[in-house]
């Protein structure tokens, strides 16, 4: 084989390979290792089919483009074995990586107008590997750091059924107008317009994309933090109504506070101390404070107040050991939104619960010097909606919004997060590392857990 054609065929090769593999390497099926040994494998089957059949047929550009379409929907069919991903999203980032891979062999192709030797084609498939090498640790920083996370809160969302033209749309345009004439010499002036044209419409289309997408992350971020305010701030005017209430009723009765001395002393001078105690218990129960408190942090608190109350207003026995650390360690709002997502899980579950007992059991406490554990296990029954290894909700067809915004938030605090369902009972546990502990630590490979579920 010529060496140009061995680099060329590298060239279509790594990108999908570093593109696919690592950014979401938490989503795949298997190991690193195999998942590339399979891929480079379909890639050699998929480059052979190409080739044959266009031996076969002739190299036309009709042949070329319809021989490459059908690979991708290969490559697409094959993916549902290899990655964790919906079928649009993988079709947007496959589509993405074409373009990528065109551009790349453009900008070398056009080294062919300076250079002129035999060794022409060799010097063109070199300079485009040393510009993939530039540029593609840039890529896998821009996945791995950003794309793969908008996946994460947007990939069942309906525009990525529309998303992948884009992409598609240059895929097509660069083999039937680019390609035919990029690489034949000497390219003319209006040729060298459309081709300038093509790459700075490539770059300002995906540059304004990415831009548009981490508005649509950061308004999903925002959107989760203001629901978690909101219902803060109604658990707190609540709280404060009960309190009120409190006080006025304590008020009232500090008026009948004689005639209660005198029952107490009647009690007293027959002797009947029982009743006495019994009486004065009763008086210091209508006293008391009646807003029950978890733990020291106000936020946190009336996270649990509130669906606790949820919990037992609907028959559900719930059981609350709750220690934190001063200062509590996380962002109190990242915090009160993982919290409060897990709490409603739990409680919407308990209330679906048609038989049987239902239970809420909230347990939290530091883990050494470093961590909290944090562990939800509510009862259930009912069937568990799992597609592709991923947990449904049973609110809609894809994973809950707020089992992602959990899982955001344990990755963002370096945690560990594992759900688990056996014998009627549902368990989320979660270890986090405090925010002081984990800065300056280096981003190694995510420890999120197994499989996660959202059972809304």
């Amino acid at each position: 084989m010529d060496i140009s054609v061995f680099l060329i065929n590298v060239i279509k090769t790594v990108p999908y390979l570093v593109l696919f593999v690592f950014p979401f390497r938490g989503r795949i099926y298997h190991s690193a290792g195999r998942t590339i040994a399979i891929g480079v494998l379909c890639s050699f089957l998929c480059t052979t089919f190409v080739l044959v059949f266009t031996r076969i047929l002739g190299p036309t550009v009709p042949v070329k483009l319809g021989l490459s379409m059908l690979s991708i929907v290969l490559m697409s069919y094959l993916s549902r074995w290899l990655i964790r991903i919906s079928p649009f999203s993988f079709l947007f980032l496959i589509l993405m990586c074409k373009n990528y891979i065109d551009l790349i062999l453009l900008a070398g192709g056009g080294l062919k107008d300076l250079y002129h030797g035999e060794n022409a084609p060799l010097i063109c498939a070199a300079a485009s590997l040393l510009l993939m090498a530039v540029t593609l640790p840039l890529c896998y920083l821009l996945l791995k750091n950003f794309l793969s996370t908008v996946f994460d809160y947007s990939e069942y969302m309906s525009f990525w059924r529309y998303l992948w033209l884009l992409p598609g749309f240059y895929y097509i345009m660069y083999r039937l107008l680019i390609y035919p004439q990029a690489f034949v010499s000497p390219v003319g002036p209006e040729v060298k317009y459309l081709i300038l044209s093509w790459v700075a419409s490539v770059l300002i289309s995906y540059f304004t994309l990415f831009r548009v997408m981490g508005e649509l992350l950061e308004n999903a971020r925002l959107k989760e933090q203001l629901h978690t305010a909101e219902l803060l701030s109604q658990v707190q005017k609540e709280q404060y109504l009960a309190l009120q209430n409190s006080i006025e009723e304590a008020r009232r009765n500090r008026h009948d506070m004689k005639q209660q001395f005198i029952v107490i002393r009647g009690h007293i001078d027959r002797g009947e101390f029982e009743e006495a105690d019994d009486y004065i218990g009763r008086c210091l129960a209508r006293y008391s404070n009646r807003v029950e408190n978890f733990c020291g942090n106000s936020a946190v608190n009336s996270i649990i107040r509130y669906y606790i109350g949820m919990a037992r207003a609907n028959q559900i026995e719930t059981e609350v050991s709750v220690k934190l650390p001063e200062p509590l360690g996380f962002l109190e709002i990242d915090f009160c939104t993982l919290l409060g997502n897990l709490l409603l899980n739990a409680v919407e579950a308990g209330i679906r619960k048609k038989s049987g007992q239902r239970t809420l059991d909230l347990r939290m406490a530091p883990a050494g010097e470093d961590m909290l554990a944090l562990t939800v296990s509510n009862a259930y029954d009912g069937e568990i909606s799992i597609k592709d290894g991923i947990f449904y909700s049973s609110k809609r067809n894809s994973e809950g919004i707020g089992t992602v915004s959990v899982r955001q938030i344990v990755k963002k605090y370096r945690g560990v997060l594992k759900y688990t369902y056996e014998n009627g009972i549902f368990t989320a546990s979660i270890l986090m590392r405090f925010e002081e502990n984990r800065e300056g630590e280096e981003h190694g490979e995510d420890h999120e857990g197994t499989k996660t579920v959202d059972i809304q």
